[in-house]
């Protein structure tokens, strides 16, 4: 757990950030270095993350803001196999005005090839055809709030950085503002793995072990 604060010259605080990464370790002596160098990576871009957030209140002054600005985070596994490493960050700030930003960050990797990333295109044929047509259905059957009228070419744009595994199929999480209104909160598109037989890559076949 990483707990950071920035203060100005007289001491007030500027921003407090507050977050989480995992770290790894073998309990029957095998080998978990590329895993290990893996998590190194991404967490490394966490912290990047998290740093170029607090260096925007950096300049500022206490004056300057209604209230502190502060980040919070934290990690959720969505899955782990031999074959499949899934994790989300979920980062909460709330801004000098109040307001609150949210940020989610999907890493997926490939255990068996040395824990090297997993991108969507590999694992799925036309996953954007696919997540349009389901937001198309439940929209007209009235289960999505109002989107934005070229939600298509949105979610093709940030589909790349959306999804994650989880135990049971790929979610497809889309947060406030990306395809809708921030007044519509975050979309949540899930494929189960009964419906993604047929939209999967051989290789997505063998991630997820599904083989009909």
């Amino acid at each position: 757990v990483i707990k950071n604060s920035l203060t100005d010259k007289k001491g007030n605080s500027l921003c407090e950030s507050r977050y989480s990464y995992p770290y790894v370790t073998s309990n029957d002596g095998s080998s978990v270095s590329a895993f290990a160098d893996a998590l190194d990576r991404i967490n490394s871009q966490i912290k990047d993350y998290v740093n170029s957030r607090v260096q925007l209140y950096k300049l500022g002054t206490s004056d300057d803001f209604k209230v502190p600005p502060q980040i919070t985070g934290y990690y959720s596994v969505n899955r782990f196999s031999s074959e499949l490493f899934s994790i989300s960050f979920i980062f909460s700030e709330i801004m000098p005005d109040g307001a609150v930003r949210e940020t989610r960050m999907n890493y997926n990797l490939d255990i068996l090839l040395d824990s090297n990333d997993v991108t969507l295109d590999a694992i799925m044929n036309d996953a954007v055809s696919a997540v349009n047509g389901m937001i198309f259905a439940k929209q007209e059957a009235g289960k999505l709030p109002a989107l934005y009228s070229n939600y298509e070419k949105l979610v093709e744009s940030t589909i790349n950085s959306s999804w994650s595994v989880q135990s049971d199929g790929i979610l497809f999480f889309f947060p406030a503002g990306t395809i809708a209104p921030t007044s519509s909160g975050p979309i949540e598109i899930f494929i189960g793995n009964s419906e993604l037989s047929s939209l999967l890559s051989e290789y997505g076949k063998i991630l997820l072990s599904i083989t009909k």
